[in-house]
């Protein structure tokens, strides 16, 4: 029988959908592929599970893997609802990093409140053409940490990545890890074709960018024979380059994915919990330049005036309703 460690994240997703009775033209539009795309990928599914059809796809699914990709419910990582003293790390395995960091999140990756309040410093006015590429970078970055990678996929059946290199690299790259954590490496392929290395006078990524997606590929392959070796140069990239701050992020949200795709559930929540540090971080450095970006000091605001004897009257009415 294949064992559950075999099935990436995409597939998981479209056996969850076919639990839920999706057909392959619903579940090529919540993935973010063609029809026909879909059909073949089914396909390719049903003979890695040693099935024949969909009926038999998700007998399969509810009997061997099912509790092993939900985690067992006698250990506290997996468990469903919130842990006792849980951490942030906890909370972001039972939902999401996005759905965890919250308002957090403006704090963390590319084009975020840092960014913001530089461009505001140094006197450069936000056009029109700015604050499109700002909400694009910002749309992406909420994707890839609420873990929605059809979003990259969208993005790259739309043809917009030529585009989105020349306005963005970094976003160009981060599409591109995108892909590859979502189970598209064909298309991450052919992005990171589209991404040059930097040159002297010519927009690309940089040395370490072009390392970082190609040791994430290693590290998710199983079949590579370089996992360990990946996942120590993502880490060092992550921790040397602490002055480049959208370059760290990337890197370590990549390692928090490929953990939790490998089922090493305790570094995957460390370094969620790393995440976390990282936002706070920056949270903090804003303070102490004088934002106040969640607003501390806020308090209450008071409703429209009413007039004692109209209020008297209302809750009155209230209790005798």
């Amino acid at each position: 029988m294949i064992k559950t460690s075999t099935i990436n994240a995409n597939e998981v997703k479209m056996l969850e959908l076919l639990v839920q009775g999706g057909t392959s033209k619903s579940m090529a539009l919540n993935l973010g592929f063609k029809e026909g795309t879909m059909r073949v990928y089914l396909h390719h599914l049903y003979r890695k599970l040693g099935v024949n059809s969909k009926t038999r796809a998700v007998t399969w699914y509810l009997a061997n893997a099912k509790h092993e990709i939900d985690g067992n419910p006698d250990d506290p990582l997996s468990l469903r609802g919130p842990g006792v003293e849980e951490s942030f790390g906890d909370a972001a395995l039972r939902t999401s990093l996005g759905a965890s960091l919250g308002i957090m999140s403006t704090y963390f990756g590319g084009h975020g409140r840092m960014w913001e309040v530089a461009m505001r410093l140094k006197g450069t006015a936000m056009d029109a053409r700015t604050h499109q590429i700002r909400q694009a970078s910002r749309q992406i970055w909420g994707a890839l940490l609420s873990g929605d990678f059809a979003h990259a996929k969208r993005i790259f059946d739309r043809g917009l990545t030529p585009k989105l290199f020349i306005d963005s690299p970094q976003d160009c790259l981060l599409v591109a890890i995108m892909l590859l954590i979502g189970g598209y490496s064909n298309a991450a392929d052919q992005v990171m074709a589209q991404c040059k290395r930097r040159e002297k006078g010519r927009l690309g990524i940089s040395a370490n960018e072009y390392k970082l997606v190609r040791a994430l590929r290693d590290a998710l392959n199983p079949k590579s024979g370089e996992r360990d070796n990946a996942l120590a140069s993502i880490y060092h990239l992550a921790s040397e380059n602490t002055t480049q701050q959208v370059f760290k992020h990337m890197a370590i949200t990549s390692l928090f994915y490929v953990y939790r795709e490998g089922r090493d559930l305790p570094r995957a929540r460390d370094t969620a919990d790393a995440i976390w540090a990282e936002a706070e971080r920056v949270r903090v450095e804003l303070q102490a330049m004088g934002e106040k970006p969640l607003h501390a000091t806020a308090t209450l605001p008071r409703p429209t005036a009413v007039a004692a004897t109209e209020l008297r009257s209302y809750l009155g009415a209230l209790v005798h309703a």
